[in-house]
């Protein structure tokens, strides 16, 4: 199914559900939903979600972050069990890309912190392939668990911040604009 089609069902479905009570967390599960499946981008989740319902920024933030956290986590355990041999058995190839060379040089220099960045930071870099690649080097959970849900939070936190506030900086800039 087309990336545009999929939107346009989540963007409907949302806006049935952006007057209830429990939006943030029907979010938490449609961001639970776009990670594990990789459908899309969370990030646009919670831009929508947020101007759909603006007052609870911060709520749609915490749940969409943990939403997608706990899919990644997922994500991180499988790499993490299945390791090196199955991801060189389906892809031989990957140990020689750029991305596997750069991905792979952070996470042995900086450990939990290179996966904290990642995910925290829009980075052109696919964050399963960082979760693969952090799956094989056998970090501590524990603090995986903590770097992959912080980073999201702060990343999800930031697009809803601005997404919240956005509308109202438009609309202000719009009235001061003089059209000649």
């Amino acid at each position: 199914m087309p990336f545009r089609v999929i939107r346009q069902r989540v963007d409907s479905f949302l806006q049935r559900c952006s007057k209830q009570k429990l939006f943030p967390p029907i979010v938490g599960g449609v961001a639970w939903l776009s990670t594990q499946t990789l459908t899309m981008p969370v990030e646009i989740l919670v831009v929508v979600a947020t101007l759909l319902s603006r007052p609870r920024w911060l709520s749609i933030a915490f749940f969409a972050a943990t939403g997608s956290a706990v899919a990644s986590v997922v994500f991180y355990l499988a790499f993490h069990h299945l390791g090196w041999a199955l991801l060189i058995e389906r892809y031989p190839e990957i140990s020689n890309t750029r991305a596997w060379l750069e991905i792979t040089k952070w996470l042995s220099d900086y450990g939990v912190l290179a996966l904290f960045a990642f995910m925290a930071f829009p980075a052109p870099v696919p964050k399963t392939a960082v979760l693969a690649f952090a799956g094989i080097y056998r970090l501590p959970i524990a603090e995986v668990i903590a770097a992959i849900w912080i980073g999201k939070l702060i990343k999800y936190g930031a697009y809803a911040f601005i997404a919240a506030r956005f509308p109202h900086r438009f609309r202000a800039a719009k009235r001061n604009v003089t059209v000649s």
